[in-house]
């Protein structure tokens, strides 16, 4: 997306087209200046036509620059004018340096489906992320419960292999066990723990993700990969950290954000910068309270945007398409509940209101494909094909998940 925004601003009685262009000089007392579009040139004097020209020249140069950021804040909840920026391009930044954590958890009692789920979801991301092999990112996962024999992991989701390994064997791997806990805990105390026990070795990370097995992804246009080396950012992983270098207050970038209680981002997969990491293992560890009601977990999930908002800092998401979410456009919304509450889907979860297409698939690269949604079927079949149809591009011939006449994958 070039750096260039359509607004709407009230001049006597009607509403013109502004287009603004990032040029400090075209804000003039602080506020943007309307040019409406006219044909009567013959209005415009030379000063005027050589005001534009410095203006159209700076804004090119800050084009040709997007790869190493930009100015771009720009949210106004009142009119509904949000917007997720992405006119940067960041396939390099030296030095950068982002780790992700991966929850899974199985036990012996679960159901077939469930585990053959799980397992799907684990092999999509190590296929279409662990194995981009980028330096850029470190890659942890916590196993919690049990764990099949690499035999029965491949064979259960019908895949055939020779493969002797489930995680690869990268420099960039690294596989924990969950200690051992009499009581189920949640995915955000797994988190913390695992920033506990590695807390030296971590901190120093300038993005972290926090992910687990009930996410389904990467899904992206294998054509918008045009950096394809080592050093590189891939492509699905760029989305999310593009955001952070185009907003100063950004703690959190999500695939969802929802209304469901108060506004926040879903914690299947968070993205946050370094300057948040301490606010996010605060909020987390209390997760690991002995016997904690599961209402108290969701209000620890709740609280991760609540103390960011509050602070001053801000959030993003994909769906809805989001930039810069404020604790201003939060008051706006919890005090007006118009029509730009469709963003929100009026408060359903964001999770089973996605557009069935691959359009809307690809532009929150994960999807949240497990738990108790899942199980519920709550997903429309659209919606499944969709997520299906896209699995098999990320792990070849793709296996259906039932017990019987499942076809093979190969790769």
């Amino acid at each position: 997306m070039d750096d260039v925004r359509f607004v709407k601003e009230k001049k006597g009685k009607k509403n013109h087209t502004c287009v603004s262009h990032t040029c400090p000089k075209m804000k003039r007392n602080g506020k943007l200046q309307c040019h409406a579009k006219t044909t009567k040139l013959n209005l415009l004097i030379k000063s005027f036509f050589a005001f534009l020209a410095i203006c159209f020249l700076n804004w090119r140069i800050v084009e040709r620059q997007s790869n190493v950021g930009g100015n771009c804040k720009f949210s106004d909840a009142k009119t509904c004018k949000f917007e997720l920026c992405q006119h940067s391009n960041i396939t390099r930044r030296k030095g950068l340096k982002i780790l992700i954590h991966y929850i899974y958890y199985e036990t012996e009692d679960m159901l077939v489906p469930v585990k053959i789920n799980k397992r799907v979801n684990l092999l999509t991301f190590i296929k279409g992320a662990v194995e981009s092999r980028t330096r850029v990112v470190d890659f942890f996962f916590t196993l919690s419960g049990s764990f099949p024999t690499v035999r029965d992991f491949y064979d259960s989701v019908g895949v055939q292999t020779s493969a002797q390994e489930v995680f690869p064997n990268y420099p960039n791997v690294k596989v924990f066990g969950a200690p051992s806990n009499k009581n189920k805990v949640s995915d955000l105390c797994h988190h913390a723990k695992f920033i506990r026990s590695q807390y030296e070795e971590v901190k120093n990370y300038d993005y972290f993700i926090f992910t687990n097995d009930g996410v389904r992804g990467p899904f992206y246009n294998k054509k918008d990969e045009t950096d394809m080396s080592d050093t590189s950012l891939p492509y699905w992983l760029s989305k999310f950290v593009n955001p952070f270098v185009d907003s100063e207050n950004l703690c959190m970038v999500g695939p969802a954000m929802s209304c469901e209680i108060r506004f926040h981002l879903q914690s299947w997969w968070l993205m946050l910068s370094n300057f948040y990491f301490s606010d996010y293992l605060a909020i987390t560890e209390e997760t690991c309270e002995s016997y904690m009601p599961w209402s108290e977990v969701i209000k620890r999930e709740l609280r991760l945007s609540e103390n960011c908002l509050k602070k001053g800092g801000a959030i993003a998401s994909y769906h809805p398409m989001i930039y810069n979410f404020t604790k201003n456009d939060e008051d706006v919304l919890n005090n007006d509940k118009s029509s730009c509450m469709e963003l929100f889907s009026h408060c359903r979860n964001p999770t089973i209101t996605f557009e069935a297409s691959v359009e809307a698939l690809q532009s929150q690269v994960f999807i949240k494909y497990g738990g108790e949604l899942w199980r519920r079927k709550q997903y429309s079949n659209a919606q499944v094909g969709i997520i299906e149809r896209e699995t098999r591009d990320i792990l070849g011939e793709y296996a259906e998940y039932s017990n019987s006449d499942r076809p093979a994958l190969h790769f």
